[in-house]
């Protein structure tokens, strides 16, 4: 049965000595043993009738044994919560930047239409001016998420259960088509003369690559396991 507050901090006081119990008691034990057979009676009386200075100390330790046991059970549900609490919040962060990636997709309403008309053959000066726009515009935000996620892998890569998370985190942001490198390359068809025969193909190994991009930003999004993201 837990104890109540006040009864847990009530301090443990160790038995204090009776001196004139404990000489009375003597006493009139010698007295009796001086009496034939009064060995017997006064070792029975012991055993049924305890020196209250044992008693006392009996009820002392035993007191002191359960405030010990209680302590340590309630530091153990601490300690477990602090464990569930701790995975709550890291399981949190993993979903919250998740969903932030998503923010890195790319959609064809944006640059993903004007490097399709670079793959197609359709573009042209303008389509080049309207990339460049595009890629400006989408600069301070982009950094500032990138920056943000960085921040969160290297958090994350910190706990067993989210290694895995972190790396696939890590490879949204800098792997082989991660955003940084598809930013750079995007950069690479604003800077060129796009009279140039190559830039068709390299528009298409563009798409290609923010194809492959957009499915691991889903897949880090899907529902996890453990906290982690399941392909």
């Amino acid at each position: 049965m837990e104890k109540k507050p006040e009864q847990q901090k009530k301090p443990i006081v160790p038995p204090s000595q009776a001196p004139g119990r404990t000489l009375g008691r003597d006493l009139g034990e010698a007295a009796v043993e001086l009496i034939p057979g009064g060995g017997l009676v006064t070792a029975l009386f012991r055993v049924t009738h305890p020196p209250l200075a044992d008693k006392l100390r009996g009820e002392w330790e035993k007191t002191l044994s359960e405030r010990t046991n209680e302590h340590s059970s309630r530091l153990e549900r601490q300690e477990l919560a602090l464990q569930d609490l701790r995975s709550f919040l890291t399981a949190r962060t993993a979903r919250k930047e998740a969903g932030q990636a998503g923010l890195l997709s790319f959609f064809r309403t944006g640059m993903l239409a004007s490097l399709e008309k670079f793959a197609d053959g359709r573009g042209d000066a303008a389509t080049q001016k309207r990339l460049a726009q595009q890629l400006d515009a989408t600069a301070p935000e982009v950094d500032e998420i990138i920056s943000s996620l960085t921040a969160a892998r290297d958090m994350l890569s910190g706990e067993a259960e989210f290694v895995e998370f972190a790396h696939r985190l890590d490879d949204v942001l800098y792997g082989k088509f991660g955003k940084v490198g598809i930013r750079e390359r995007i950069q690479e068809i604003i800077a060129a003369d796009i009279r140039q025969p190559y830039i068709p193909e390299l528009a298409r190994q563009i798409c290609m690559e923010i194809g492959e991009f957009n499915q691991r930003v889903i897949a880090l999004a899907s529902p996890t396991r453990n906290g982690q993201a399941t392909t």
